[in-house]
């Protein structure tokens, strides 16, 4: 079933299921490159769904640390300006870690010998004081590297073609619309297609069977975050593709 838009025919969700395929097989490898656009979505809750259990502003606990902590601490790469945060969960406890956070300076006048020996060790930098974070706030950041999140990657870093099989069917079943965008905008395969199966896309947009061999992981990621054009309802939201909720 199709209609025209302009001079292409544009192909319902439900005239197929789409090629079927596994993983580990070079059908299988290019199908996962090919609908990259689905894929991005299916990988980033499937890996969310796996990692540990942390804290449910974790997303905001590691813009702090790239925004206020990483021009002076790494996480797992030793001393810097200041001491290496990996483990600091182990070395101090969390009552301290709060005091010190907040006031730095105030625990050092205050005559702890343990900040006064920081103090010292680093040749006398100033931490700036964070009072604008609230306990809750540093807890969560402390929670954040106790499971190690800095080391973490992020889910769009991880290629297409590692996806499993699991992954594979998410995509497929996103790209073709028998799972429902975040926003409920239309499928991909609404105006693209894939493959040599001409019924089984529109035509309004290029053919993306071979997209992700040109231009692989990293530049249709950021393609699909910031589009050079309009979809609606997606690129009135301020996040054209957000990363799932896997509690939704």
């Amino acid at each position: 079933m199709g209609w025209r838009q302009g001079n292409a025919t544009v192909y319902g969700n439900d005239s197929c299921r789409g090629p079927e395929v596994t993983a580990g097989t070079p059908r299988g490898a290019a199908l996962a490159g090919v609908i990259r656009c689905a894929l991005v979505a299916a990988t980033v809750t499937s890996f969310l769904l796996t990692l540990p259990a942390v804290a449910a502003d974790s997303s905001e606990a590691a813009n702090i640390f790239k925004k206020r902590c990483s021009a002076c601490h790494t996480f797992g790469k030793g001393a810097k300006v200041g001491p290496d945060l990996k483990g600091v969960n182990e070395r101090r406890k969390r009552d301290w870690l709060l005091k010190f956070v907040r006031s730095s300076q105030t625990t050092i006048q205050s005559g702890d010998p343990i900040a006064a020996t920081l103090f010292q060790q680093f040749q006398r930098q100033r931490m700036p004081d964070w009072t604008d974070l609230s306990p809750e706030t540093i807890g969560a950041i402390l929670d954040y590297f106790a499971v190690n999140g800095p080391e973490q990657k992020e889910p769009d870093e991880y290629p297409a073609e590692s996806a499993t099989e699991t992954q594979i069917e998410a995509g497929r079943k996103l790209f073709y619309g028998e799972t429902s965008l975040h926003y409920g905008g239309q499928s991909c395969n609404g105006c693209h297609r894939v493959g040599s199966r001409y019924w089984a896309g529109g035509s309004l947009g290029p053919d993306l069977t071979h997209a992700y061999d040109k231009y692989r992981d990293t530049t249709l990621t950021l393609f699909l975050k910031r589009p050079c054009f309009e979809r609606v309802p997606e690129t009135y939201t301020g996040d054209y593709l957000p990363r799932p909720n896997p509690l939704r």
